[in-house]
């Protein structure tokens, strides 16, 4: 068997500019070879077999494909153009109009409309990314993960010219999975709901709204998203008695579920008192919404109308602090830390437990056991 010819090859520069010299076979010269914009891959014949001309050439076309002089063949184009074109195509389709106009003049206003694109690299990002942890212009200091959001947002409107064919290729080529990494928020404090901050609020919440304490208790007793208990139907809730639900079943439907779960899940003694009280309120029969709409009975509450529910019944209590419904959502998965992963995923009716990594946080009292009550393993 024959072995395999081992041509010389060089290669120079990072990602989305790196070019390679080296030779190719039936030829007596090297060539240069590298991936366009389009991620197309290009060869170029140097007409010699100098290796060390090779080398330099590598580095001459990598470093002209870093600040893009490469593209400036046809002319350069500016910010204000790539913004404007941005603008016009994708700016009243997002999702978050007056955001994007907030970072296109953050941006304009840090790279100047008349800059040509092709002159952005990681340089001139990180200055950017320095600048705006001061406190850029009169926006005052922000986050890392709002630093990253910006930055991801150049990237997404750079890869939308590529598309367009308005850039050659994209001067945010360097921002990958590996740079975007470091814009994270190091100990982020996420809120989570006490006991005593629920009851307290439990006795106002019938001020705001009649079945509003019977919403809270839900969320309490399922640990569910908040829409997903708004959208609950009297049909979803099976009172029948069984060996392993004693207390009945009730049903995560897949149209609430951000994920499409669908699964029955027991309910608890708590979860069932609190839905025969609300069924001797407000007696209900068939598919209908347990919370229905304030405007027309045919659609459920609102997360957002929930949500300004329990603001004005935290208001009510005169609890010092104030927790959105995903607080519940944590102190829900809290609660039982020391049930397996496996039981309390399939109990909250997520798809996996690595969800729970979100959830869970530490608390004093575990954080104690863990120190003062370690297992001392001993020899068999």
């Amino acid at each position: 068997m024959k072995k395999r010819r081992k041509f010389w090859r060089y290669s120079v520069g990072g990602y989305g500019y790196t070019v390679t010299a080296c030779a190719r076979a039936n030829s007596p010269y090297l060539y240069l070879t590298w991936y366009d914009a389009k991620q197309k891959k290009v060869w170029r014949s140097l007409e010699h077999a100098d290796r060390g001309k090779a080398e330099g050439a590598a580095k001459q076309l990598s470093a002209s494909l870093l600040v893009g002089q490469e593209a400036h063949a046809e002319g350069s184009v500016t910010v204000a153009e790539v913004f404007g074109g941005w603008e016009r195509d994708r700016g009243s389709k997002r999702k978050r109009p007056k955001e994007d106009n907030r970072r296109a003049d953050l941006w304009q206003g840090f790279l100047t409309g008349t800059r040509d694109m092709y002159s952005i690299n990681r340089r001139v990002i990180d200055q950017f990314v320095e600048q705006r942890r001061r406190g850029l212009g009169e926006l005052g200091p922000v986050s890392m993960y709002t630093v990253g959001e910006d930055v991801r947002w150049l990237k997404t409107v750079c890869n939308w010219a590529v598309a367009g064919e308005l850039l050659q290729f994209s001067p945010m080529g360097f921002a990958d999975r590996v740079y975007l990494r470091q814009f994270r928020n190091v100990n982020v404090k996420r809120p989570r709901a006490t006991q005593e901050h629920f009851e307290k609020v439990l006795k106002k919440a019938g001020t705001v709204n009649f079945r509003f304490p019977y919403w809270l208790r839900f969320v309490h007793a399922l640990g569910w998203r908040e829409s997903a208990i708004c959208q609950l139907r009297r049909s979803d809730f099976d009172t029948r008695t069984r060996k392993q639900a004693p207390h009945g079943r009730i049903l995560k439907r897949a149209e609430s579920d951000k994920m499409g779960v669908e699964r029955w899940v027991p309910m608890s003694r708590e979860l069932r008192t609190a839905f025969n009280q609300m069924m001797r309120e407000f007696p209900t029969v068939g598919d209908v919404f347990l919370f229905p709409g304030v405007r027309t009975k045919k659609k459920p509450w609102s997360r957002f109308y929930a949500s300004k529910l329990l603001k004005r019944a935290e208001k009510d209590a005169k609890v010092q602090d104030h927790y959105p419904p995903h607080a519940y959502r944590r102190k829900w998965v809290n609660d039982r830390k020391t049930y397996p992963r496996a039981d309390v995923a399939a109990a909250g009716a997520w798809l996996s437990v690595r969800t729970l990594e979100i959830y869970e946080q530490p608390d004093e009292a575990t954080l104690f056991e863990v120190m003062d009550q370690p297992r001392k393993e001993r020899e068999a």
